[in-house]
Order: structure tokens, then C-alpha cells, then sequence
């Protein structure tokens, strides 16, 4: 007969297959799905002789592999999903994949760990950027680079049963999301045999400290809702998005869960998200109540994306004809997303969901839920998850060294990433190591390795909210602050600010009653302007870098329509020495910081010669105009 591995798995395989005996089927699954049949499954695999047209006769049939070859859940799921795609001619051949990828791939590619580090790459190093929607995609791509933060999997099962986890914009929240996801989700549960090899959570498998494949996996993702400023549409896009998680957690398990797909979706109430879940929480309690091959499966997680870029958009709630400048809380929309947390914390008291694991930007909206779900635990500064989103000195160091041989090259780039990506420190009550944002880095190293030249001072990836520094510089001590948090010393180092409370939970009150600042100086650590600072993080917060320095610069300048006055004053001030523009630009800005009129002719000479220098000369923020200057020549004009 032919060779297994050469078989065509168009709709012809089913033909093929039929020739095959036991072995020849068993060479031809493990091709397709390496790891997947050993040691004792591997025996009771052929004990059941399945052979010829048996494997497509139950296609999608996860109860008869489960039954007959007596497999776990996770691999009897697996061969019912590979009889499918055979049976619908879904499969890839080898042929095929030869065509669609460089003839010398491997179907799965060499796996290098780079000096013991971080670093993952599956063959020769050639994409750090990935498009891939699925984990295995990017574990498994030839050529990809991955750096491992598997080994957070067992430390975040360690700590609270519902987390919160925040990072500003681009650490790689999404990429954790999907990381959790495969490795708790029960149809991926043997997976771990051959898709975890030399990453650190499999030795924490082998170690038993975490299992994988114990949960029903729920998902939402809230970025993906469209923020509509006509509430009634916004209202709609959300419950839309929410029943769309339930379906799609449905076209998941449906083979878990005793039905079939279409029975389930009956189960969504297009106009209650909220019934919607409770029905799915008591489908899941149900099957692991009359299946025992469910026997230790520990109902639901909840994984939630990016929970806030939803409720973000209406921080300042938009007015509508219907519902003009009414609060946030007030609102259909509002009402709708207060009410599904609530019934989710109710599913959580019993016991239906076992664990949740939500990201975001802030605690704000969380926060301004209040009793309606306050079951969260704020992990965000926890100092054992401080490296869990961003990138390492080392993981660059390593990843520049794959690029570059020569030491001087790849360290000048090394010292450009961290001079405007560097900076962020993520606990507050120790000192812990710094980390860069992840996709700004990854931006940059893919330009390198491309050839190309990467952009530093405003990358497309900038990690501070355009949106959110809008409304920051809105009160004047923020800008107080920020302004004496742009200066720095001969070293480059930024002025660090002192602080003596940080507020880990934030309201919209909060933040509208000003005072002195605290809860903007706190909102502003987790939107990437501030971090803790690396040496007194208990005391001191700090601009990060020179990405976030320009940023928060600009939208000053911005705010009082002074980034083009400025520049034509200095330009003025230089030509013809005109100083009154410049004076005016002053004295504009020190009114704005409420510095009264009366205020500035007590001020002494040092104090106006320094705050001149620092407020405008002094600022390396604002763009500057490159005029040509000439020193006069005295003798000339006696």
C-alpha cells in the first residue's frame, strides 16, 4: 500500500484509509497529531482495533472513542475532530503543506531555548510580530520566536480563585488570554504531551503542581464591542457580544455538554445575556453531574479580555437625544453590564464558575460596580506576577544577539529600546525587575530583523491612551505633576515624585473630586504615564520612558494650545529677540497651573529664570524650529 505519510487527505483519504491496517493508521495519526497516542492510551488504542472505516464511520463522535478505546476526554475529543476533518476533506496532506510553506519545514518545527532564557524559537529565527489567533499557531509556527511566560500558569493557580490583572495598552494581555485558555480548556487537556515540550509549565506538569484540561472555559472580549455614542447601540453591540461568548463557548463543548450545537444555541436569549449565562452554567452542572468521564473537570473558568475597553469609552458618558448627560450608571447600556457581572459573582458564590481571570487597563470600571461584583482580587503590582506581561533586558539581549553578531551593533540598539521602551516597574512594595512593553518591542525587533528602521520617539504601539491623557490634563495638579515629572537630571533620569497613597480601587467619583491629585497620580500608574519607581517603589513614582515623556508633553502643549505658539515664539525670540511672545507663552501656562497674575510678580527673579527654563526653554518635548544663528561681530559695527 501507499505510504501513510504520503496519503492525500482530500475526500479520496477516506478510500486510502480504508486499505490501511492498524499500524499504518497509528503512523498516520501520529503525523497528524505528534504525541498524541502513548504508552497506555497507545495500548488500549490498539486493543480496540480501530482500523479502515471505523475512524471516519465516527467522525466527531467523542463518546465512541471515549467508550470503546476507554481514552480521557482530551484525546478521545481530539480523534473525533480528526475523523471530521478527514470526513470533510479538511485535512492538510503533506504535498499540500509543502506548497504552502518552504519545502524544508518540518510539520513541527525544532524548538531552541536561547541560553537557558526566555527566548523560544522553532527553527531559524524570523518573525518576533505574529498574527496568529490560536497559542498552539504561534508555538507551533516555523521560525517564530515566543518568550515563555508558561511558567506563570502554576503561580497564578496559586494565588485567588477571581483576579484582576491590569497593564496599559500592548504588554501582551491578549496573548495571556489565549495562553490560559488552551492550557485549562478540557478539549485541549493531552495536548500538553507534545505541545509544552521545553517550556516551563511542563515541568510544572511533570511536578503536578498544575493540571491541565480541568475546566469548561468560558470567553469574552470586550474590545471587540463596538462603543457606539448612541447609547440604545451601544446597549445592542453589547448584549450581542455577550450571547456571541455563550455560542461560540457552545460550538466548543457541545460534545462535552450532552446535545448538539444547535439544541444548545435554543438555550440564548437574544435580548437577556444574563439568562443566556445562567443557562449555560446550568448545562455545564448538569453533564459533569450525569457523566462520569467528566469526573474531576471543575465546571467553568472565565477568562475575560481587555474588560474595560468597552466601558473606557464612556468614562464621560455621551449624550444622546433620548438620554442627554445622564450617568453612566443610569444608562440601558450602563444597567446592562452592571447586571451581567452581578449575575456572574452570583454564579460564582454557587460555585457554577470556579474561577475568573479578567484584564484590563484600570480597576475604574470594575471599581465602579461596587457590590454588584466585588469578588475580584487586584493583582496587578503582585510581585510574584510583575514579569507576566513585557519583556526583559535579558529576552532583548537574547533576542538582538539571534539578529546581530557584533557586540557594539546589537548593544546600541539595546540601549536605544531601553531609553524609550524601558522603564516599567509593576510593585509597589519591593524592588523588582523593570520590563519593557511587549508589542512596542516587538514592533522594533521585527524592523530589525526585516531590515527596515524602526520608529523610537512615537511608535505605533505608543503605550499611554491618547484618550486617557485628554481627560488627565484637564485638572491642574495632574499637570503640576507631570511637569515636575518631565524634568531630569544630567543622567537622563526623570524627577521622581513623591506619593503617599495609592489607590488600587478607583471610582468615577474619584476622579471628578480632584483634591489633591492621588487618584489621578494613581490612575496614571496604570495607564503607563507613572510607574513605581524601580529604587523607592513604596514612596516614589516616575515617568517610565521617553515614549511616555513625549506623550504626556504633547498633550500639555496640546491642552492649552501651546505647542504651536510655543515653537513660533521661540522661533521669534531667536530671529529678531523678541521676547514678549515667549513671555506670553508663560504666562499662559503658569495661569492654566492657577498661578494668579498677582502670584507671578511675588515670584522672584531666580524663581521666573528657572521656571522659564523648565517650562519652555527647557522642554525637550516640544518640536523645535532649526533656525541658523549668526554671533554678531562688535568690532565690526564701531
Amino acid at each position: 500500500m501507499d505510504d501513510p505519510k504520503q496519503a492525500s487527505h482530500s475526500k479520496l483519504a477516506i478510500d486510502e484509509i480504508n486499505e490501511w491496517d492498524a499500524d499504518d493508521l497509528l503512523k498516520w495519526i501520529e503525523q497528524e497529531r505528534r504525541g498524541l497516542l502513548e504508552g497506555e492510551d497507545l495500548e488500549k488504542f490498539r486493543t480496540a482495533k480501530i482500523n479502515k472505516n471505523i475512524l471516519v464511520n465516527h467522525a466527531g463522535d467523542m463518546r465512541f472513542f471515549r467508550n470503546e478505546c476507554e481514552l480521557p476526554v482530551g484525546i478521545s475529543k481530539s480523534l473525533a475532530m480528526l475523523a471530521s476533518e478527514v470526513a470533510k476533506g479538511k485535512t492538510a496532506s503533506l504535498e499540500t503543506r509543502k506548497r504552502k510553506h518552504a519545502p524544508e519545514m518540518a510539520p513541527s518545527p525544532k524548538r531552541t531555548r536561547v541560553d537557558n532564557g526566555g527566548l523560544i524559537i522553532n527553527g531559524e529565527l524570523e518573525y518576533f510580530r505574529s498574527g496568529a489567533m490560536d497559542f498552539p499557531d504561534l508555538l507551533q509556527r516555523e521560525g517564530q520566536a515566543y518568550f515563555d511566560r508558561t511558567g506563570y500558569i502554576s503561580k497564578l493557580d496559586e494565588l485567588d480563585e477571581f483576579m484582576l490583572f491590569c497593564r496599559p495598552s500592548r504588554f501582551g494581555k491578549t496573548l495571556t488570554i489565549r495562553m490560559l485558555n488552551h492550557f485549562h480548556g478540557l478539549q485541549y487537556a493531552d495536548e500538553h504531551r507534545w505541545l509544552y515540550k521545553s517550556l516551563d509549565v511542563q515541568k510544572d506538569i511533570d511536578e503536578r503542581k498544575v493540571i491541565p484540561g480541568k475546566y469548561f472555559v468560558l470567553k469574552f472580549d470586550f474590545s471587540i464591542i463596538n462603543a457606539s455614542p448612541d447609547l440604545t447601540e451601544a446597549n445592542k453591540a453589547l448584549v450581542k457580544s455577550l450571547n456571541w461568548a455563550i455560542e461560540d463557548f457552545y460550538d466548543q463543548y457541545a460534545a462535552y455538554l450532552g446535545g448538539n450545537f444547535t439544541d444548545l444555541c435554543q438555550l440564548i436569549d437574544s435580548e437577556d445575556p444574563n439568562s443566556s449565562l445562567e443557562n449555560c452554567a446550568m448545562v455545564v452542572r448538569n453533564a459533569i453531574e450525569q457523566d462520569d468521564r467528566l469526573a474531576g473537570i471543575e465546571r467553568i473558568y472565565v477568562l475575560v479580555d481587555e474588560y474595560d475597553a468597552f466601558p473606557n469609552n464612556y468614562i464621560k458618558p455621551p449624550k444622546t437625544v433620548r438620554e442627554p448627560g445622564v450617568d453612566w450608571d443610569d444608562t440601558q447600556v450602563g444597567r446592562t453590564l452592571k447586571s451581567f457581572w452581578s449575575t456572574m459573582k452570583s454564579l460564582c458564590a454557587e460555585g457554577d464558575i470556579r474561577r475568573i481571570f479578567i484584564t484590563g487597563i484600570s480597576p475604574l470600571s470594575l471599581s465602579s460596580l461596587g457590590s454588584a461584583f466585588n469578588v475580584t482580587k487586584n493583582v496587578s503590582f503582585n510581585k510574584n506576577l510583575a514579569g507576566l506581561c513585557g519583556l526583559t533586558y535579558s529576552d532583548l539581549e537574547d533576542a538582538l544577539k539571534g539578529i546581530y553578531e557584533d557586540p557594539e551593533v546589537y548593544n546600541g540598539f539595546l540601549s536605544e529600546m531601553t531609553k524609550f521602551f524601558n522603564g516599567y516597574h509593576f510593585c509597589k512594595d519591593k524592588t523588582v525587575e523593570t520590563v519593557y512593553n511587549t508589542e512596542t518591542c516587538l514592533a522594533y525587533l521585527q524592523c530589525r530583523i526585516d531590515g527596515d528602521t524602526p520608529e523610537t520617539r512615537d511608535p505605533e504601539n505608543s503605550e499611554v491612551s491618547e484618550q486617557f491623557l485628554r481627560l488627565s490634563v484637564g485638572a491642574a495638579p495632574v499637570i503640576r505633576d507631570l511637569q515636575n515629572a518631565l524634568k531630569w537630571d544630567e543622567k537622563g533620569n526623570f524627577t521622581p515624585l513623591e506619593y503617599f497613597n495609592f489607590e488600587f480601587e478607583l471610582t468615577l467619583r474619584d476622579i471628578s473630586e480632584v483634591g489633591d491629585g492621588s487618584s489621578w497620580r494613581s490612575l496614571l500608574v496604570y495607564f503607563g504615564g507613572l510607574t513605581f519607581h524601580p529604587k523607592k517603589p513604596t514612596t516614589q513614582l516616575k515617568i517610565p520612558n521617553r515614549v511616555a515623556a513625549d506623550r504626556i508633553a504633547l498633550a500639555i502643549l496640546k491642552k492649552y494650545n501651546l505647542h504651536n505658539s510655543l515653537e513660533e515664539a521661540l522661533l521669534y525670540l531667536v530671529k529678531y529677540g523678541e521676547l514678549e511672545p515667549t513671555l506670553s507663552c508663560y504666562r499662559e501656562l503658569m495661569v492654566q497651573r492657577d498661578i494668579t497674575a498677582e502670584d507671578l510678580t511675588k515670584k522672584s527673579e531666580e524663581h521666573h529664570r528657572d521656571s522659564v527654563y523648565f517650562c519652555l526653554l527647557g522642554s525637550r518635548f516640544a518640536s523645535r524650529p532649526e533656525v541658523k544663528v549668526t554671533k554678531v561681530n562688535p568690532i565690526a559695527h564701531d
